[in-house]
């Protein structure tokens, strides 16, 4: 059963990434996705602990919705783009910004989750 829960909020997980890839271009909106999905993976993962909701509910969030809005594929393949185009100080400044944006986004988070 909780296949099923992964299953149908990954659908939703998608499209969300997916409508702001229309409005954002990549390396752009990679960006964006990630660091909202560190941030939000962070907050869920604090916030969580306090609900009384199913574990279900919760795997559903976090592997399903979340694990398919955010996108390290993506984010692998916009360095590789960047190094083959020899764009390395935007390569270095891009990396940065998703890999430790990222850790900041999730901290920030963690601690905000805790709060409520």
């Amino acid at each position: 059963m909780i296949y099923l829960y992964i299953a149908c909020m990954s659908v939703f997980g998608a499209l969300c990434r997916y409508s702001i890839s229309l409005l954002l271009h990549a390396p752009m909106y990679t960006i964006i996705v990630n660091l909202i999905g560190a941030f939000a993976l962070g907050y869920c993962t604090t916030y969580f602990k306090h609900l009384s909701c199913s574990a279900h509910i919760k795997t559903g969030v976090t592997t399903g919705f979340l694990g398919s809005f955010t996108t390290f594929s993506a984010l692998s393949k916009d360095v590789a783009d960047l190094y083959l185009a020899h764009h390395y100080l935007s390569l270095i400044i891009y990396y940065s910004i998703s890999i430790f944006g990222g850790i900041i986004c999730a901290a920030i988070g963690l601690k905000w989750g805790d709060r409520n």
